[in-house]
């Protein structure tokens, strides 16, 4: 019998289809369902560590999105965090909100926790540019600083958190690790701010940073204004010496 119909079969036993007998006797579901449970077990506990935030409000449905999330995102990696890098994707997915009918900015929050952990497991490398060396930019269609602060504090129902979608705000966000601290850090960005993070990534100087960001953006501004935007990046240790 060719392997691959074997690991077709076991694959339809772990999603809970109807199987051949003849390729997966009874026995064998049996003892593959019992590894299944601890397989799921271990996933579960490994992303309420990573997702701790959407746990919170998927926490009723946690289980049965597991099962999904092991079915449709199978690890690619050996790394055993990585098993939790594609979550955002099966919270964006359309029949998903639909049927769990969860808050609006779920798959971003997903990612934005996953994006800490990433930038907090991420290795030490050497700087090429006067950016810290290990950063992210991403940009979200809800104000996720924002989020994150009210779900860690707020003192509202979970009931109420679980339904309260929340209005687009654009937002750009720099992850980054503090060259200084060693600790997880972010800072929201504007556009004007991104550009100017970027001219200074390439190696450009004051000046030329200047006369870019106003043929840019159509503006005349002071390029003290620029300078000041450097200062303050480099007071938030964005940008190192």
């Amino acid at each position: 019998m060719a392997l691959y119909q074997i690991q077709q079969e076991i694959l339809k036993s772990m999603q809970g289809q109807e199987t051949d007998p003849q390729t997966l006797p009874a026995k064998t579901q049996e003892e593959l369902s019992i590894y299944y449970s601890l397989v799921l077990s271990s996933l579960s506990s490994l992303m309420q560590n990573i997702y701790p935030l959407c746990y919170k409000i998927l926490e009723p449905s946690w289980n049965e999105l597991m099962i999904q999330y092991q079915n449709k995102y199978p690890s690619k990696s050996a790394v055993y965090n990585k098993l939790a890098a594609d979550f955002h994707k099966l919270l964006a997915e359309p029949a998903v909100q639909e049927k769990y009918n969860y808050p609006n900015y779920l798959s971003e929050l997903a990612l934005y926790e996953w994006t800490e952990l990433e930038i907090y497991n991420a290795p030490n490398i050497q700087a090429t540019t006067k950016l810290t060396p290990v950063h992210q930019v991403l940009q979200f269609t809800y104000p996720l600083t924002t989020i994150v602060q009210y779900l860690k504090t707020s003192e509202d129902s979970i009931e109420e958190i679980q339904t309260t979608d929340i209005e687009e705000e654009a937002q750009i966000s720099f992850f980054y690790r503090d060259e200084t601290s060693l600790k997880n850090r972010s800072f929201v960005l504007t556009p004007a701010s991104l550009f100017v993070v970027r001219a200074i990534g390439s190696g450009k100087g004051l000046e030329e940073i200047h006369k870019s960001f106003c043929e840019q953006f159509n503006l005349q501004v002071d390029i003290e204004a620029i300078n000041q935007l450097q200062k303050d990046l480099q007071a938030a240790n964005i940008l190192i010496d």
